[in-house]
């Protein structure tokens, strides 16, 4: 959406001479009107602003995967530097964490298996995207047996080689790429 969309430069204009006028009103002691006047303005200031933020609202919706305690717990069992992150800290890398993990797409080959909840690993290859990787991008994880490597954003190898190289990401780490 356009900032033509919203109209802000027919609305400001309004705005402006609705303000200049009430001076020249008062100028003129014409009170009540003056008073008329600005209540209207900001009467349809606020509802004007509430309709802007309505369409921002809606232009950015964002799809995120929200947390719960369960998810917490097992992430604080792949993370351990994440129980050293303040509130705020871990509050910020819930929300990336769970925009990270709507672009994960994860392949898992038959002869690999997980005791893991399919979120739980979508979590866990959000983590380890999250700490290798610059920039947010669709992840593909193809799960099979052996060490992990990296191509582009395709995470290829096993469930304990990512778990082993996630546990010893450091409290530093994360911080750097909340830009903290």
């Amino acid at each position: 959406m356009r900032q033509s969309a919203f109209g802000f430069r027919n609305w400001l204009i309004g705005f402006f001479i609705a303000l200049v006028t009430i001076p020249v009103l008062l100028y003129f002691e014409l009170w009540v009107l003056a008073k008329l006047l600005g209540i209207a303005v900001t009467v349809t200031l606020v509802i004007v602003l509430r309709i802007w933020l309505f369409k921002l609202k809606k232009q950015h919706n964002t799809n995120r995967i929200e947390l719960n305690s369960t998810d917490i717990f097992e992430l604080r069992g792949f993370l351990p530097a994440y129980q050293s992150l303040t509130v705020a800290d871990q509050k910020a890398f819930h929300h990336r964490l769970g925009m990270l993990m709507t672009s994960v797409n994860i392949i898992q080959e038959e002869n690999a298996t997980s005791s893991l909840h399919p979120k739980h690993l979508a979590m866990l290859a959000a983590c380890f995207a999250f700490v290798r990787f610059t920039q947010k991008a669709e992840v593909n994880w193809t799960i099979k047996e052996g060490e992990i490597t990296l191509q582009n954003h395709e995470i290829i190898g096993g469930i304990d080689p990512m778990l082993s190289q996630i546990n010893a990401t450091t409290k530093e780490e994360i911080l750097a790429k909340l830009g903290t």
